[in-house]
């Protein structure tokens, strides 16, 4: 399998990026950043995306955007492991978080 993130695919200059996986039935996220600009790109497997109350239904290939201060959330809705790349508009250092639970 071959995926790519061209510069027309993207719509930043992204200056960080995260390749993880999440587990049947587990999820990721829960939280906003206040700093920082996403897009996600799913790489395999069927991932269910929260934005606020919105879901959506992402399947290989699919890439969508987060944009600062959206509550977002993954649940991995498929039977085997889903893999996925986040990109990132900011580049994550030590000691500098931008990670935000709801409420916070």
């Amino acid at each position: 399998m071959l995926y790519f993130a061209s510069p027309t695919l993207l719509k930043f200059d992204y200056k960080y990026l995260t390749i993880g996986s999440i587990e049947p039935g587990c999820k990721r996220g829960g939280h906003y950043h206040k700093k920082t600009f996403e897009q996600f790109l799913c790489i395999d497997g069927r991932i269910a995306y929260f934005r606020d109350d919105d879901k959506t239904i992402l399947e290989p290939g699919d890439i969508i955007d987060i944009p600062i201060g959206t509550v977002h959330t993954f649940i991995n809705e498929g039977e085997g492991t889903a893999h996925f790349i986040e990109f990132k508009s900011l580049e994550v250092k030590s000691g500098e978080e931008d990670v935000y639970r709801k409420g916070n």
